[in-house]
């Protein structure tokens, strides 16, 4: 069964839409489009994956000089580097290392990197890339492998699979289908936490601390209402924020949407009036 979803695009974009003489097939794009992204990020996940199992068997092989050079780079680098510095640091340790050493640590990159090993279907067919600019990245996702599985490093997250993507997609869709409900009825409480949040946080362009939402909402019910606006389920009231060391942001994938909304109901006129609601008398 289909879903839908909305998409934003800049508005530069949609001019050059509305005024060109061609017709698109925009719902048909959209999927092929998300299609080769989900696939290009479990290829990568899965060739850094092979990476890691190459490395780890690499310690039982390579020369003791090796290791301790490899292991003293990611030691003197930053405990949380992010996916550009672990590339800046494996082209270091590329250039650094002899032809031997890599051949025992990175026994496949020769393979992937001339299309010999296939790990999906993505590594075979243009999408806006060449096939030869794929192989290299995949090539280059198993080399970044090698050193984590050596060291035993992690990256911070690692590429959503099919599953975890098509919960993304649904709980964005419920979030573009009730939060237009909250901003139609901002009495009931989940509105107003919203409503609260966006008047309090520039309209989500800054985070807020929970304790700080939580004193201006002045809800009984604020810490039930609010855990069920952070969370994934399907009973979820919709996930429209983040919560890191208390600090609550609006959830990424819908920040813009939420923003143009709330813009929206802005423009009502009903704004000023709503977040200034008499709230329920809190029990004694």
């Amino acid at each position: 069964m289909a879903k839908t979803i909305s998409i934003s695009i800049p508005e530069e974009l949609f001019t050059k839409l509305r005024n060109t003489n061609q017709s698109f097939k925009i719902s048909q794009i959209c999927q092929r489009a998300l299609e080769s992204e989900i696939m290009e990020k479990e290829t990568l996940a899965k060739a850094r994956k092979l990476g890691i199992e190459d490395g780890d068997k690499a310690k039982s092989t390579l020369t003791n000089s090796s290791r301790m050079e490899i292991k003293s780079a990611f030691e003197r680098s930053s405990q949380k580097w992010s996916s550009e510095e672990l590339y800046k640091l494996a082209d270091k340790l590329q250039s650094s290392l002899s032809s031997e050493d890599l051949e025992m640590l990175q026994p496949r990159f020769n393979q992937i990197f001339d299309g010999e090993l296939i790990l999906s279907d993505w590594m075979k067919h243009r999408s806006g890339k060449t096939i030869q600019d794929k192989w290299s990245e995949v090539a280059w996702a198993y080399v970044e492998g090698t050193y984590l599985g050596l060291t035993q490093k992690h990256l911070p997250k690692e590429a959503p699979s099919v599953k975890e993507s098509q919960a993304v997609l649904a709980e964005i869709q419920r979030v573009q289908t009730r939060v237009p409900r909250w901003f139609n009825n901002p009495s009931q409480i989940n509105s107003r936490i919203l409503i609260e949040f966006l008047s309090i946080s520039d309209s989500g362009d800054r985070h807020v601390s929970i304790d700080e939402l939580k004193k201006q909402c002045k809800i009984k019910t604020f810490d039930t209402n609010f855990a069920q606006m952070k969370i994934f389920g399907e009973r979820n009231h919709g996930k429209v924020f983040d919560v890191i060391d208390g600090k609550v942001t609006l959830w990424s994938p819908v920040k813009d949407f939420i923003k143009i909304e709330f813009d929206k109901y802005k423009k009502l006129g009903l704004y000023r009036d709503s977040i200034h609601l008499t709230p329920p008398p809190l029990a004694g």
